[in-house]
């Protein structure tokens, strides 16, 4: 499988000389090889007896070699793998179209799709299941389109694997993923725009990385499991009505993590720009959250969500405003160097915070656990914990008079614990039982 070729002509004026790279050139059949003083050797391919940069192997090892995807994808059955010997480098507009049962071993090499047209460099289609190792698929060449022209793309039902391989796209979109039955495990997706997008289809244990849009955008029945996602400009992960389990969310110019309904169970998301975690919209379902942020709140909550963690070095810890509507929180640990722990804001409708713990590490007077706001009375705070570090800020804090419903609360460092502006709504008292009518 290996091939001896003369270099002596290329090099013998030079006795420091060396290959440091090369390339196949499918257009012209030939491998390219650059020396380190930047001069190239063409090695024509055609002219090897049946040689080829791919191969597949029989039963005994003994390799067959050809010199593109398609005549190897061609000769292949179910069970074979495909390996790769050489970086290969395709300028035609065509794609590179998966089969079920046959895997790709890259070897280390990267193949590039390198043209203008709308092609995808790889395609999973229906009943494709199958695996790729150890490699990279590059496309480059044309303008950013978020569901074409990109390193791979898959629809249809089955299950891929991606072992050690990179999906890279230097102008838009690395992966496109749809359909509920087609399965994504494993990859590491960077593209210039979107990491990854996903519609309806499922992806597992993936990295994603954007430079200006959302590094995995994930969206109406799409699901992500335990997958970690950064960008650099735009949302590490935007949920868009789709389902996110135990994945993490990073930016450093926007939102770490972001959903617009749907379901986000175990997810995190920091920011050095903005929010680490946002929750809007008003759909779904949202538990066990976490927000850190350097340049925002570490959550920012617009509906209801469970299980909430915040913290910030410069603003709340967590942020809830709605304007209207009815929301309920409960298990929240809010905690700030730099503001308030907790800040609420409601101007109508009725919010429930249950099972907190706030803590604000500010060490000022106005460095208060918990601030509210808005119009809205209708606020309920029950049960759990508030500090602050300067004895003269308050616990509960309102920069006007307000009237909300509070009991069951431990208030730690604060000579004055309730803000003079802040009258406490609720009249019904404990049974025998210890238990409460709150409102």
């Amino acid at each position: 499988g290996a091939y001896s070729v003369d270099l002596t002509s290329a090099i013998n004026s030079a006795p420091d000389k060396f290959v440091s790279s090369g390339a196949f050139d499918a257009i012209n059949n030939k491998i390219v090889l650059t020396l380190n003083d930047a001069s190239t050797v063409d090695i024509d391919t055609s002219a090897i007896g049946g040689g080829g940069i791919i191969g597949i192997a029989d039963a005994s090892g003994s390799y067959t070699y050809y010199n593109t995807f398609a005549l190897a994808l061609a000769a292949a059955s179910s069970g074979d793998t495909i390996q790769l010997f050489t970086d290969i480098i395709e300028t035609t507009d065509i794609t590179v179209n998966c089969i079920n049962g046959v895997n790709i071993n890259f070897n280390g090499f990267t193949y590039t799709l390198n043209t203008s047209g709308s092609s995808n460099a790889f395609t999973l289609g229906t009943g494709v299941s199958m695996s790729m190792f150890n490699g990279r698929i590059l496309r480059t060449g044309a303008t950013d389109s978020s569901t074409s022209k990109v390193a791979i793309r898959g629809s249809g039902s089955g299950t891929f694997k991606a072992n050690s391989m990179i999906f890279e796209n230097d102008f838009g979109t690395a992966g496109y993923f749809s359909t509920s039955s087609r399965k994504v495990v494993g990859g590491k997706f960077y593209g210039l725009t979107i990491g990854c997008y996903l519609i309806s289809a499922v992806l597992e244990n993936s990295y994603l990385n954007s430079n200006s849009s959302y590094a995995l955008s994930l969206q109406s029945g799409g699901t992500a499991r335990n997958c970690h996602a950064y960008s650099l400009s735009g949302y590490g992960i935007y949920n868009n009505n789709g389902k996110a389990y135990d994945c993490i969310g990073s930016s450093n110019g926007s939102v770490g993590f972001y959903m617009n309904n749907g379901f986000t169970y175990g997810c995190k998301g920091y920011s050095s720009a903005n929010y680490g975690l946002e929750i809007a919209g008003s759909s779904g379902d949202v538990s066990d959250i976490f927000g850190y942020s350097s340049a925002g709140s570490g959550v920012n909550l617009k509906r209801s969500a469970n299980n909430i963690v915040g913290v910030s070095t410069s603003s709340y810890g967590v942020r809830y405003s709605s304007g209207s509507g009815n929301q309920v929180f409960s298990n929240v640990t809010a905690s700030s160097t730099s503001a308030s722990g907790l800040y609420i804001f409601k101007n109508s409708g009725t919010v429930e915070f249950s099972n907190i713990n706030i803590i604000t590490t500010w060490n000022d007077a106005t460095g208060h656990a918990l601030t509210v706001s808005g119009a809205s009375n209708n606020i309920i705070i029950s049960k759990g914990s508030l500090r602050v570090q300067d004895i003269s800020a308050n616990c509960l804090y309102s920069p006007g008079a307000k009237s909300l419903y509070f009991v069951g609360l431990a208030f730690t460092n604060s000579t004055t614990a309730v803000n003079a502006n802040i009258t406490n709504s609720q009249s019904n008292t404990p049974d025998s039982f210890g238990n409460i009518l709150i409102g």
